[in-house]
């Protein structure tokens, strides 16, 4: 196997690796942030009992570094792939072949900040006023990524009805130019058809 072989083939198992994880955190993002269980599957609490959530990466440093092993036994039973997903490199994310993911990182990265302080308030011991306004906090950020999605897949259409219209023309071009090419097959023709039928009574 080539060195561009071996490299091709780290970047497919390291893109795998990033995909896993997004797609653990957007599971997340849609159903909540597990909460940190201790080994007898209790809810842990802190020194003022607040139940505490399990983690998960706030940033894109920490998504990097995140190798499951710091997720509790109980997080590890209801989400298994967490036992596949390996720590990267801090600039892997960056790099350009990753373009089209790092976005979507950063989105589910706010949604989750943003989740965790919405699942605490409504847990633990809060104000109502505090609750509705992480709610509201949490449907805007929620509502911002959904709005760059959208904007995301129009500019994927745009590119592609500009594609679809290139093609079409060549198409067209194409055609035209074939026309052309048989016209000028067929007065051929017909100018040696004349040409034979002036011949043929000389015989």
């Amino acid at each position: 196997m080539t060195a561009s072989h071996i490299s091709e083939r780290n970047k497919q198992i390291a893109r795998a690796n990033i995909t896993a994880k997004l797609e653990i955190l957007e599971t997340w993002s849609r159903t909540g942030i597990p909460w940190l269980r201790d080994a007898d599957g209790n809810e842990a609490r802190d020194s003022d009992g607040e139940q505490l959530l399990d983690y998960f990466p706030p940033r894109p440093i920490d998504f990097a570094s995140w190798n499951g092993t710091q997720n509790c036994q109980t997080t590890h039973k209801l989400f298994p792939e967490l036992s596949s997903i390996k720590a990267t490199r801090r600039s892997t994310l960056s790099e350009p072949y990753h373009s089209d993911i790092q976005s979507r990182v950063q989105a589910v990265l706010e949604v989750l900040r943003a989740k965790g302080h919405e699942q605490l308030l409504l847990t633990n011991k809060t104000s109502r006023i505090e609750t509705l306004q992480a709610g509201a906090d949490y449907w805007q950020t929620l509502a911002h990524k959904q709005e760059g999605d959208i904007i995301a897949l129009r500019e994927r259409m745009s590119e592609t009805e500009v594609k679809l219209r290139a093609a079409t023309l060549a198409l067209e071009n194409n055609r035209t130019e074939a026309q052309r090419v048989i016209d000028n097959l067929n007065a051929k023709v017909a100018n040696l058809t004349g040409l034979l039928a002036k011949v043929a009574p000389l015989k």
